[in-house]
This record gives structure tokens, C-alpha cells and sequence, in this order.
């Protein structure tokens, strides 16, 4: 006999307000407290589906959980990147069941996108965990796994929008999607790749926001980083009125044109002349925008000095008399404040 629905009822219920408690822990940053608020919505669900044998409304509420907790697990530190995988994967695969049933559920479709995303964030946070000393083999294989499932990611958003589905945070997902496999291309080695992966992720937000800015000057570093050093300089240029907008802004545009120097020395096209008044031009715009970071407060703190000591972007510049000159007066001036 088919279960009374007066009885199935109040557990979707409890599911569902054991999935918002721990949302709402998650989103406070206690992680260990989110997490059994998720496992214990999971077992009710499972109560429930013993029952029932699983309505569809109980199946998209598994979704919306499995996606938290792979989310809770990845965000943990350490994260726990294996149960985050197992998680995704449980979701990808009950979600994919349920559009088949019933392909005109988008909202499965929108989840789809949201666990594969979350799957890729899983790889990438693996192939972070595995700069060094790994084999080459195992991180093709994470690179592999990681495309895979942005671009499966990107497909759903994109059918998403193009059935006039413009949720916002589909829209959203669909643009760090692209930010995200950018980095991924861009840690990888691969930054004309990423170019067109930050313009899709810059065209999918509202450019009033700051995360606009962001964006652009990723997409001009990934051009800088490319060999193109004129674009990148005339990138920087177009977006420089709203870098302050941005609290890492004015290092992240430096860092563009320390690269941008690197590629002018790189280009065997120039003439002596021409490089040497391209580099100098460089130069001198990134250490301007390194001072202007330093007077919104961004050198402050030790830690916040030493990264800029330690930051890669800004090893093409970093023996100029007037970088020394700038980190000199920053390790002279007080910290803390």
C-alpha cells in the first residue's frame, strides 16, 4: 500500500529544515556544525524514500542537500576533497535520473550544473593540493576530470539561458564557472585558453559590480601571460577609473603589467628603442599602482608584505631599483595598523 501522504509529509519537512539550519551554519563559516544538520537530512530523506519509494520532490531536496555538503567538504580545512567527489558524483547521478524520468524539470537541470561545478572545484582544489612531486600522470588525469566537469557545467547553464532561463544564481554559477576553469587553464599553462573562459565569466556579470573588474583584469593577466603585451597594457588602461573598486585591484593591475613587461622582453619583434620605452612604461605604471595599493591599506600587515615578496607575477620587476626602492619604504614604515 502506498504511503499516507499525512505521514510522509513532516518528514520532507524535518529534511528540509535540517538542509536550512545547516545552510545557515555553513554560511556563518561553522562548518562542523553544518555538517551533521546535512547528514542528519539526509537520513531522514532516506525514511522518507523507504516509504514512499521516493517522490520527485523528495529526490530534487537529496540534490540541494548532496550539493551542500560536497560544497561543506571542499570548503573544510583540510578540505576533504575524496567525500566532496563522492558526494557530487551521488548527486550528478540521482539528478541525471531524475531529468531522465522527466527532461522538462529545469530545476533539476540548474542542480545539474550546480553539482558538476562543484565536482570540478574538487579536482581543482587536487590539482592545488599537488603542485610538487606528483606524477605527471595523476595530475593529466585531474585536469582531465576537472574540464570535464566545468564544461558539463557550462552546457546546463547555458541551455539554461538559452530556454530563457536567466535565474540569477544560475547566471551567477555559470560565471564563475568560466572563472574558474580560466584559473584552471591559467595554473595549468594554458592562458590563451583561459582569455576566452574570462570574457564569457566578464559577460555573464553585471558590469556595475566589482566582480566585473576582477574578472577583466584576470582576462588581461591571461593576455599578458599569453605574449600580447600591448593588449594587456591597453586592458589595464580601459578598466583603470574602476580598479579601486576592488579591494586587491591596484596589486592585481600591477601584476598584469609586470607580466606585460615580461612578454615585452619575450617579444623579438621590437626594436631596442621600442622595448626599452615599453618596459620602462611598464615598470613604472605598476610600481605607481603598487603605491596606490599601499595607500588603501593593503601592505599593512606583515603577511600582506610578504606576499608581495612572494607572488611570481611580479618577479619580472622585482630587481628594478624602483620596486626595491617601493619595498623599502614599506618594511620602514609601521605595520599593524
Amino acid at each position: 500500500a502506498a504511503a499516507d501522504p499525512a505521514l510522509t509529509a513532516p518528514l520532507t519537512l524535518k529534511a528540509n529544515t535540517c538542509n536550512a539550519l545547516g545552510t545557515i551554519e555553513f554560511q556563518s563559516g561553522n562548518l562542523a556544525a553544518a555538517r551533521p544538520y546535512f547528514e542528519e537530512a539526509i537520513r531522514i530523506l532516506d525514511r522518507h524514500d523507504e516509504r514512499t519509494g521516493g517522490t520527485p520532490n523528495s529526490r530534487v531536496d537529496r540534490l540541494f542537500i548532496l550539493n551542500n555538503l560536497g560544497r561543506l567538504c571542499v570548503d573544510s580545512v583540510p578540505p576533504d576533497l575524496p567525500a566532496a567527489e563522492a558526494f557530487f558524483r551521488q548527486g550528478i547521478a540521482a539528478a541525471e535520473k531524475l531529468l531522465e524520468d522527466d527532461p522538462s524539470r529545469v530545476e533539476t537541470s540548474n542542480q545539474l550544473m550546480f553539482l558538476h561545478n562543484g565536482l570540478g572545484l574538487a579536482f581543482y582544489h587536487q590539482i592545488e593540493a599537488t603542485e610538487d612531486g606528483t606524477d605527471p600522470a595523476v595530475r593529466s588525469t585531474l585536469k582531465s576530470q576537472a574540464e570535464d566537469a566545468f564544461a558539463a557545467a557550462i552546457r546546463y547553464g547555458e541551455a539554461s539561458l538559452a530556454n530563457g532561463q536567466r535565474v540569477p544564481n544560475v547566471v551567477q554559477t555559470l560565471a564563475i564557472t568560466y572563472a574558474q576553469r580560466a584559473a584552471l587553464r591559467d595554473r595549468l599553462g594554458d592562458p590563451q585558453g583561459a582569455v576566452a573562459d574570462w570574457e564569457k565569466a566578464s559577460t555573464n556579470v553585471n558590469q556595475e559590480m566589482a566582480q566585473y573588474v576582477d574578472f577583466v583584469l584576470a582576462r588581461a593577466r591571461s593576455i599578458a601571460m599569453s605574449g600580447d603585451h600591448a593588449r594587456a597594457m591597453k586592458d589595464v588602461e580601459a578598466i583603470k577609473g574602476r580598479i579601486p573598486e576592488t579591494p586587491s585591484g591596484h596589486f592585481n593591475a600591477a601584476c598584469v603589467l609586470a607580466l606585460a613587461l615580461q612578454a615585452v622582453d619575450n617579444d623579438k619583434t621590437l626594436s631596442d628603442s621600442d622595448r626599452s620605452v615599453r618596459r620602462q612604461a611598464c615598470l613604472t605604471k605598476a610600481v605607481d599602482l603598487l603605491k596606490r595599493a599601499a595607500e588603501s591599506g593593503l601592505f599593512s600587515k606583515p603577511e600582506d608584505q610578504q606576499h608581495l615578496l612572494d607572488d611570481r607575477d611580479l618577479n619580472p620587476i622585482r630587481t628594478a631599483p624602483e620596486f626595491r626602492s617601493f619595498v623599502e619604504s614599506l618594511q620602514q614604515a609601521p605595520t599593524g595598523q
